[in-house]
């Protein structure tokens, strides 16, 4: 499903914000240019955390467990 299809601009933007209070920074990359450009995508990915982990404490750089979003059903 598309992130800007029914709720989804909604969740990610909750998410977005709660990513952001644990000090990650979140980047949308458009699923065309995933399918058209997968190596310049990756490149420019991989240049960006580099230079994030050169200015960032080290206690910036660990995994965050994301907040689990479930429906009325359960389903995520």
């Amino acid at each position: 499903m598309s992130h800007d299809a029914a709720d989804r601009p909604q969740r990610d933007a909750r998410r977005d914000a709660w990513l952001a209070e644990q000090g990650v920074k979140v980047i949308r990359v458009p699923a065309i240019d995933v399918i058209r450009r997968v190596d310049g995508v990756v490149d420019a990915i991989v240049r960006l955390a580099m230079e994030l982990s050169e200015t960032a404490p080290t206690t910036m750089l660990r995994m965050v467990p994301l907040p689990r979003e479930t429906g009325e059903d359960g389903a995520r």
